[in-house]
């Protein structure tokens, strides 16, 4: 699969150092050239220590790799001829890593000098915390996010799922430093997901293997967002989140909660798709557009799951 479907440059292996001494990075990029060149130049500042940086580049129809140009003998770049997703991408990169800490970062994320160096010193100082984020400043607000103590649907769960360590559910993938041998141990991302829900399910696991996650406060760095979403429609958008977080409660909730929450989402979208339908303004059909994806996916759904047990 990796060899038909990649092309690579300076594929090789980094020699095996001790855990906690270096840092690979690994930025998975999509027509993310007007972003990279800021994002490494701000990576670099952010670290004293041996920083192996690894670019993915899920087939860049803009001048993404002609902006790593400019970074030639500093990092590798791997190129897929094909859009591979964000999870998959990032296990690509870090397939031959051997570095103590894996650094999960989004090619519009800026990160503040030094930032790096105290994410690592609180993995080294936490044996047990699995994986740790600063918080993400985000949107033109400015808001201040990064991390969710709750699965989505979990008061739906029953009361015998059993506990987990910590009080955070999950860390947003834009900016997340892991331990690499437990990247290693879990497999990296579960490739079903394609985008989003990735970092939802990532954190579950990593919960499950025993460890916490962390989000330090003291640690804010600047996240654009929505790249990703840019130029594609309010529709397809939100079908493909709804799809993605389909996929974790299949994978991860027992098969009746799953089919309780998806009843319910769908007398939920159904309510807004018409509220938003009826009311006047751009603002309110693109929400509009928004539930319509829902819906379909999750009808879609529904009715394959039907047809199943009917067989």
């Amino acid at each position: 699969m990796l060899r038909s479907s990649l092309e690579t440059e300076a594929i090789v292996r980094p020699p095996s150092r001790p855990a906690g001494a270096s840092i690979t990075a690994s930025i998975v990029t999509h027509g993310s050239g007007d972003e990279i060149t800021s994002c490494l130049e701000h990576l670099y500042a952010s670290t004293h220590r041996p920083l192996e940086v690894v670019v993915f580049d899920n087939a860049s129809c803009d001048d993404t790799l002609e902006r790593l140009e400019a970074f030639s003998g500093r990092i590798r770049v791997v190129r897929s001829s094909e859009n591979l997703g964000f999870g998959q991408g990032n296990n690509h990169a870090l397939a031959g890593a051997r570095s103590g800490f894996f650094l999960l970062l989004n090619p519009d994320v800026l990160l503040p000098p030094g930032s790096l160096d105290r994410l690592a010193y609180h993995l080294e100082t936490h044996p047990e915390c699995g994986a740790v984020a600063p918080l993400l400043e985000e949107g033109p607000e400015r808001r201040l996010g990064g991390f969710e103590i709750n699965y989505p649907g979990l008061k739906r769960i029953p009361a015998d799922w059993p506990e987990l360590p910590g009080t955070i559910a999950f860390l947003k993938g834009a900016c997340v430093l892991v331990r690499g041998a437990l990247f290693h141990e879990l497999r990296g991302f579960d490739r079903r997901f394609f985008l989003y829900g990735e970092d939802i399910d990532f954190g579950l696991q990593i919960r499950r293997a025993g460890y916490t996650l962390e989000c330090l406060g003291d640690v804010v760095v600047r996240h654009e967002g929505g790249h990703s979403e840019c130029g594609r429609s309010p529709r397809l958008v939100e079908a493909q989140r709804y799809r993605a977080l389909l996929q974790f409660y299949d994978k991860n909730y027992p098969r009746r909660t799953m089919l309780r929450l998806m009843l319910r989402d769908l007398l939920r979208f159904g309510f807004r798709w018409t509220v938003h339908r009826l009311t006047p303004g751009g603002a309110a059909r693109h929400k509009a557009e928004g539930y319509r994806g829902r819906l379909e996916t999750c009808a879609s759904f529904l009715v394959s799951e039907r047809q199943r047990l009917l067989r």
